[in-house]
């Protein structure tokens, strides 16, 4: 059986990405509750940003707009990388 998951958010540091706590109606009869609750609660954990990461986006927008515009797309490529890392394990 194979999907896709849809994550909320869009992916910034002010906005990071997360999923829904409740199952979607056409899939309670897949999905356990408790565990899907987890799942969800677990990939925002991975999904968020750490504070120093949001400083240091703040800092380089002050100091130089181009490089800030470019770590912060590098860190949100690495976000993604690491939930689709956490998703293909779960």
């Amino acid at each position: 059986l194979g999907g896709r998951i849809y994550f909320l958010g869009v992916n910034s540091f002010q906005h990071p990405w997360r999923l829904a706590w409740d199952v979607a109606q056409d899939f309670q009869d897949l999905l356990i509750p408790d565990e899907w609750a987890h799942f969800a609660e677990r990939c925002g954990e991975v999904a968020a940003f750490q504070w120093w990461e949001g400083a240091t986006h703040t800092l380089l927008t002050l100091v130089c707009p181009p490089l800030a515009s470019w770590w912060a797309a590098w860190r949100r490529r690495k976000c993604s990388l690491r939930l689709q890392q956490y998703v293909g394990t779960e």
